[in-house]
């Protein structure tokens, strides 16, 4: 039988006392954490609270980490492109540009 997530467990549902040894219990106790919208317990894990259906969000630490990660992209990509265009196009220009003086200058 599928039950739904609104209903509540029945007693026979959860685990006795006797059945889990103290670690299991621990593992139990431990592993729960509470819901940041309806602050029911959930599991730490949960991507999602089963009561409210909404999605847990990351702390703020991982979102300024993000951040930084985000803007070392940008500054690495920038840089990527300074460095090919001087490789690529001002070397062959200053080149070219040495070339045709030179030439100019040899007639």
């Amino acid at each position: 039988m599928i039950r739904r997530a609104e209903e509540p467990l029945s007693d026979e549902e959860y685990p006795d006392d006797i059945d889990l040894t103290d670690s299991e219990s621990d593992e139990f106790t431990s592993a729960v954490a509470q819901c940041p919208l309806c602050k029911r317990e959930i599991w730490e894990e949960s991507p999602y609270c089963p009561h409210c259906r909404q999605w847990v969000t990351l702390p703020d630490s991982s979102l300024q980490n993000s951040r930084k990660l985000y803007v070392r992209f940008g500054l690495w990509g920038i840089k990527t492109i300074l460095m090919n265009w001087i490789f690529w196009g001002a070397i062959p220009a200053i080149i070219n540009f040495i070339w045709l003086i030179h030439y100019l200058l040899s007639r």
